[in-house]
């Protein structure tokens, strides 16, 4: 069984080797533990040309021995959004339509999963991109940077 500070360097070393896999490309990210629950925001590349796209993933690593159930209140489960100079220029989720009824989803113990996207920004400049999972007790965001030339 791996222990907390297993599971955060194995968590380092794939971010680590992501970006050795894409020829060096900067990757950027934040992270913040809810339980026994690791949330990580990967944001792949981290500097960007304008009109390429910028891959963002949502990751979840139950790091405990025991399944945890995340509810959450619809079909969203998550969400990703941009602002550059305070103002939001993208949000995923702004042209969906969701299920309103509860859903849940279980997370084994050790495990975890993944939700991703791809944003292609219009416009160059600084930007600062943004994550939430939409789970019951998961309230907060998740951010980094992007800078697009």
């Amino acid at each position: 069984m791996i222990g907390r500070a297993g599971v955060a360097a194995l968590l380092s070393a794939v971010m680590a080797a992501g970006s050795c896999a894409s020829g060096g490309t900067p990757v950027g990210g934040d992270q913040r533990r809810v339980g026994s629950v690791t949330v990580t925001l990967r944001v792949e590349p981290s500097e960007v040309k304008l009109g390429r796209p910028v891959r963002l993933t949502l990751g979840l690593q139950n790091v405990s021995g025991q399944a945890q159930t995340l509810r959450f209140s619809s079909g969203r489960k998550y969400d990703f959004w941009a602002t550059r100079n305070g103002r939001e220029t993208w949000r995923w989720s702004s042209d969906r339509v969701f299920t309103q009824a509860e859903q849940s989803q279980q997370l084994p113990g050790q495990t975890g999963t993944h939700f991703s996207e791809s944003w292609t920004p219009d416009a160059a400049g600084n930007y600062r991109v943004m994550a939430s999972l939409e789970a019951e007790g998961f309230a907060g965001t998740l951010s980094d940077e992007v800078v697009v030339k």
